[in-house]
């Protein structure tokens, strides 16, 4: 029988977070896309008209939207400007001992050599100027469509049958799933929800042309402008000593688009939005859709139960480079930064720097949505974007059968592991100093206890370092009590909108 919409999610967050459990451990929660991240094949071929896909772009394209730093609000996940590898630099090139004891100096000294000796394996990018940390997908084909393997059919309603067991270690829900809701798009828009997704579908070549795409391409090309890290801080205060080396926004990505517009203008032909999108990846996709989604306005469906199917595949993520036994040490801080001002443990609801790690996400393919609309509904989806998480963009609808179709590949949600808490420790120059013992007054009443150092909660004003675009050093220090070398004039890592 058909599935009732107020549950559907939940449905579809426990068949994901039991496949997922079932493969890398029940680790992680899943969190989805407010809007589904359409993904197509000519995101991974180096020519639009190569006929076979190129490994090792697959490789980077993966890396630029698997290394931007999420956020969780709710259910859903919220992308950042900022990326993993720059903020594990800022820690692990920046982090100082708590204690002063020769042992303790030595020891994670040793640690933090260790990590960066495996943090520093990069890979060249595509366009030959810069380098970046690899994220490895498995399955690592799993955006070719024709790699029918790796995709799993699966219905919820009509052919669901009898409730399933939980699958055993699942993760239970962390949070509870909001109403499903059409989100609406701009009327002027709306003519082309029902295209193909591709990078001359008007909905996202005028997104690729808007403003945060129009300063990326009116960018200067050279270093300085890697250099303009304050906006990409949540929070202010005093700095680090010297600078992590790699750039905040990694993979190349801005200053492939920088290099693509400028030899445009440089043609004297009016820069064109299918231009600035040949170069589209995952990332830029994400962060159009994401503008498309802020654009929209949510209303609730209301038809009661629908018929659900689609097929899917569920990635888990790889991060070679990822230093997990250094970011569970505790005795050492970061200066400038307060204890857990990166994460403070809990995933979920957390604004710090880097407060998750993504380990995986879920693709899904051939939705099919039916059931006998009603009216408000029939007509919400005529210009609806999405239906919950999963994108509209490219659908069909048959009003005979009350089915809507969307073929193409979309990206729905990600695993997400919370990091411990980051730094374990506050520096001791922003922490609140400790009382001291005072001569008790005349009076006779005493004076209060002494306090102990705590962790500021909050505000740190800090100014984050400057520079944001070097390679790492060959080797890494070997005594944790002296401060990282400063920054290196060597190639900014690639970038992101």
């Amino acid at each position: 029988m058909p599935t009732d919409t107020g549950d559907l999610m939940e449905k579809v967050y426990d068949l994901f977070s039991g496949i997922y459990a079932a493969k890398a451990g029940d680790a992680a929660f899943l969190a989805f896309e407010k809007l589904g991240v359409p993904i197509t094949p000519g995101m991974f071929k180096l020519q639009p008209t190569d006929t076979q896909f190129s490994p090792a772009l697959a490789v980077e394209r993966l890396s630029e939207i698997g290394n931007a730093v999420l956020q969780v609000d709710g259910d859903s996940v919220r992308r950042s400007n900022r990326t993993v590898p720059a903020m594990t630099e800022l820690m692990l090139t920046q982090s100082m001992p708590v204690s002063s004891d020769a042992n303790a100096m030595a020891s994670l000294g040793k640690a933090k050599n260790t990590a960066s000796q495996a943090f520093d394996v990069t890979l060249g990018s595509m366009d030959g100027m810069f380098r970046f940390h690899p994220v490895y997908a498995n399955p690592t084909n799993w955006y070719d469509p024709d790699a029918n393997d790796n995709w799993t059919g699966h219905t919820i309603g009509k052919q669901e049958g009898l409730p399933q067991p939980a699958p055993p270690g699942r993760p239970p829900p962390k949070f509870q799933h909001q109403q499903l809701t059409w989100r609406i798009a701009p009327k002027n828009i709306q003519p082309d929800l029902s295209q193909p997704v591709s990078r001359t579908n008007r909905i996202y070549s005028a997104l690729a042309t808007s403003d945060q795409v129009a300063a990326i391409q009116n960018s200067p090309t050279d270093r300085a402008e890697f250099s303009a890290r304050r906006q990409m801080f949540t929070r202010r205060g005093p700095g680090p000593s010297s600078a992590p080396r790699r750039g905040f926004l990694s993979s190349g990505f801005l200053q492939r688009v920088a290099n693509a517009a400028s030899t445009i203008a440089s043609s004297g032909e009016p820069t064109s939005a299918a231009s600035i999108m040949k170069t589209a990846g995952p990332l830029i996709m994400a962060e159009a859709t994401g503008q498309l989604e802020t654009n929209t306005t949510a209303q609730p469906v209301s038809t009661s139960s629908i018929d659900m199917s689609f097929e899917h595949c569920v990635i888990t993520l790889n991060r070679p480079w990822w230093p997990e036994v250094f970011l569970m040490l505790k005795q050492w801080f970061v200066p400038g930064y307060a204890c857990a001002e990166f994460s403070d443990g809990t995933g979920s609801e957390d604004s710090g720097l880097l407060p998750v790690l993504a380990s995986g996400f879920v693709a899904i393919r051939n939705l099919r949505i039916s059931t006998k609309w009603s009216n408000d509904d029939v007509a919400a989806m005529q210009g609806a974007a999405s239906f919950g998480p999963f994108s509209l963009v490219g659908r069909t609808y048959d009003a005979g059968t009350g089915t809507l179709t969307c073929p193409g590949i979309q990206i729905i949600g990600w695993f997400c592991e919370a990091l411990p808490i980051l730094p374990p420790n506050s520096d001791p120059a922003i922490a609140p100093p400790q009382a001291t013992p005072s001569t008790p007054p005349q009076d006779g009443s005493t004076s209060p206890p002494s306090g102990t150092t705590s962790s500021p909660p909050g505000d740190t004003s800090s100014s984050p370092p400057s520079d944001t675009t070097s390679s790492p050093p060959a080797d890494a220090p070997s005594d944790a009590s002296s401060s990282p070398p400063a920054d290196a004039t060597t190639t900014p890592d690639k970038t992101q909108t």
